[in-house]
Formats: structure tokens, C-alpha cells, sequence
């Protein structure tokens, strides 16, 4: 499930929904490019969320999500009746790509914020959501999961071969393995 702000929505010509399944679109060709073609995001629900990010950092917004505060005091309920597994923010803060909530977490602590600009342009939502089934807590040296992209890794970006490593692919198929076989497991 994605959310967006008024301010990170103003910057598309088009309607920011059209722009996110763009972006899930890009993500799943990267887990499919990544030897992971059995593993997809599907966008159950998309939403403006009345919240007003100037001057904040995405810490702030992340956490301010995840606890319920304010605009998002009904985002556990709303995940729940979609049924989403994660739920991303889009907000308007040029000071970083994005920021996951921790490293492999359950689902009802999966929250991520990206930067309305790298949603569009970079793949950080594919970034984020590696962040999210990865136990890794610090960035790789190569690949999707680097902390600073160069011009190399744009270029990969554009050509679609800004991956996850062979190891990295790995890690994720298990998890994902493993959540879909727990039996509270009735998101999907």
C-alpha cells in the first residue's frame, strides 16, 4: 500500500497513482531481473494523505506513520482492511532517497518513506523494500542495496540492471519463503 502527500504529488503532471504502479512495475522487473521472478509487490491501495511534511526529515515522517500520530491514526486499520503487507509514504524531502522502518520486520512494522523525485526516477522503493526483507543493517558495496549511487549505478537504474545480488536474492527468497509459510500469515 502506498501513501502520498499533497506537496510530493504536486510535483507529477500526471496522477501520482499512474506514477506508483509505474514504480511497483519497476520494482518487480527488478526482483525479476534479480533471479527472483516468483516474488512481486501487488499495489493494493493507493491514498493522498493529508500530512504536511515541510521542514521535517524523514525520520520524523516514518515514525509519525508508523505510530499512528495524527493523518495516519487509522494506517494499522487501513492496512489491515487491505490487506497490504507494507506500506510506503511519499513524501517531499530532497535530504535522502528513502528510510525503511528496520531490518526484516514483521508486517505490521513494515513502513517505509522515499523521496517523491527517487520513486520516479531511481528505484529506492526496490532499495527500501530490500532493507525491509533483508537482515542486513548497513548498505552493500555494490548493487541495488549501496548506500551513495554513482553515475554507473544510474545508468544500471535506466538500463533496469541496478540489482540484488545473487546472495542478496537469496536472503530474500527465504524470507519471503518463510513468512508465506506462517500461519498467521493472511496477508497476500
Amino acid at each position: 500500500m502506498m501513501l502520498y502527500t499533497t506537496r510530493a504529488a504536486s510535483h507529477y503532471m500526471r496522477d501520482p497513482e499512474d506514477m506508483l504502479e509505474l514504480a511497483i512495475e519497476r520494482v518487480n522487473d527488478t526482483f525479476h531481473n534479480s533471479g527472483l521472478g516468483n516474488i512481486s509487490l501487488r499495489l493494493v491501495h493507493t491514498q493522498a494523505v493529508d500530512y504536511d511534511e515541510h521542514g521535517s526529515e524523514q525520520f520524523n515522517d516514518l515514525y509519525r506513520m508508523v505510530d499512528g500520530e495524527g493523518p495516519f491514526k487509522d494506517i494499522r486499520r487501513l492496512r489491515d482492511e487491505k490487506h497490504a503487507d507494507v506500506v510506503g509514504l511519499l513524501v517531499d524531502d530532497p535530504r535522502g532517497c528513502g528510510l525503511s522502518t528496520r531490518v526484516a520486520p514483521d508486517s505490521e512494522e513494515a513502513y517505509f518513506v522515499v523521496h517523491y523525485a527517487c520513486a520516479a526516477v531511481t528505484i529506492s522503493i526496490a532499495h527500501e523494500i530490500g532493507h525491509l526483507l533483508l537482515n542486513l543493517e548497513t548498505h552493500s558495496a555494490t548493487g541495488i542495496m549501496r548506500g551513495d549511487w554513482d553515475l554507473r549505478d544510474l545508468q544500471g537504474v535506466a538500463t533496469g540492471f541496478l540489482l540484488f545480488t545473487p546472495q542478496q536474492a537469496e536472503i530474500i527468497r527465504t524470507e519471503v519463503a518463510r513468512r508465506a509459510s506462517r500461519p498467521d500469515s493472511s496477508r497476500r
